[in-house]
C-alpha cells in the first residue's frame, strides 16, 4: 500500500513539474507554478517519512557522513528529512528514551517549507497582507532546526563522554549556515559513538 501511495504522489509531483516548464514564464499563471512545487515538496515529504519509518526498528549502525552529505546536496537539501530523523531515533536508541520527537520535526519542516513557498506567493501575486506571517514564520522554524542541531550535538556529546572535544553553539551555528556541514561533522561524532561501543562490547 505504501508503494502504491508513493508512485501516486510521485505522478501528480512529476505532472505538476512538467506543467511547471510549460507555464513558468507565463506572469498569471505564477500560482500554477507554486503549486507544482508545493506538489513535489510534499512528495519528497513523504517518501522521506516512509523511509525513515522503515528505519525506526533497526540496529544501529555507522553511516557515512560525506555520502549523506552529497545526497543532500543533490536532493536541494530535501534528504535533511531523512538524514537528521535518522540521527534523532539513533540518539534515542543510544539514550533509551525519546529525547526527541521524529513527527514533529517532520512536521515543523513542513510548515516551514510551506511557509516558505507562501512568502514566495505573496510577492508574486502582490498580497502584502501575507508576506509578515510567513516571513517571521518561515525564520521561526529555521531557527528551531538550528536549535535542534545544537541539542543533537549536545546529547551526542554528552553520550561521548567527559573527555570529548566539545564545539561552541557559535561554531555549530557557523557550520550550519548556509551550507549546513554541521551535518557531516554530527554523524562523524554519532559514528564515534558507534564505535566506542561496539568496542566495549566486545571487550
Amino acid at each position: 500500500m505504501a508503494r502504491i501511495v508513493i508512485v501516486a504522489f510521485a505522478a501528480v509531483g512529476g505532472l505538476g513539474s512538467l506543467g511547471t516548464a510549460f507555464y513558468l514564464y507565463d506572469e498569471p499563471r505564477q500560482l500554477f507554478l507554486q503549486l507544482g512545487m508545493a506538489v513535489t515538496f510534499f512528495t519528497i515529504v513523504l517518501i522521506s517519512d516512509i523511509w525513515t519509518l522503515s528505519e525506526e526498528n533497526r540496529p544501529l549502525k555507522v553511516r557515512s557522513p560525506w555520502a549523506f552529505y552529497i545526497i543532500f546536496l543533490l536532493t536541494g537539501g530535501f534528504f535533511v528529512l531523512a538524514w537528521v530523523p535518522m540521527i534523532m531515533r539513533s540518539v534515542n536508541q543510544l539514550e533509551q528514551r525519546q529525547s526527541f520527537s521524529v513527527p514533529a520535526f517532520i512536521w515543523g519542516y513542513c510548515v516551514g517549507m510551506g511557509s516558505g513557498l507562501l512568502f514566495l506567493l505573496a510577492g508574486l501575486l502582490e498580497l502584502p497582507w501575507l508576506v509578515a506571517p510567513t516571513f517571521f514564520t518561515t525564520w521561526a522554524i529555521l531557527l528551531g532546526g538550528i536549535y535542534l542541531i545544537i541539542r543533537l550535538f549536545r546529547h551526542v556529546d554528552r553520550l561521548s563522554g567527559p573527555n570529548s572535544q566539545r564545539l561552541g553553539a557559535t561554531t555549530i551555528v557557523l557550520l550550519t549556515v548556509p551550507f549546513y556541514l554541521s551535518l557531516p561533522v554530527l554523524q562523524q561524532r554519532l559514528n564515534r559513538v558507534f564505535s566506542d561501543l561496539a568496542q566495549s562490547v566486545t571487550t
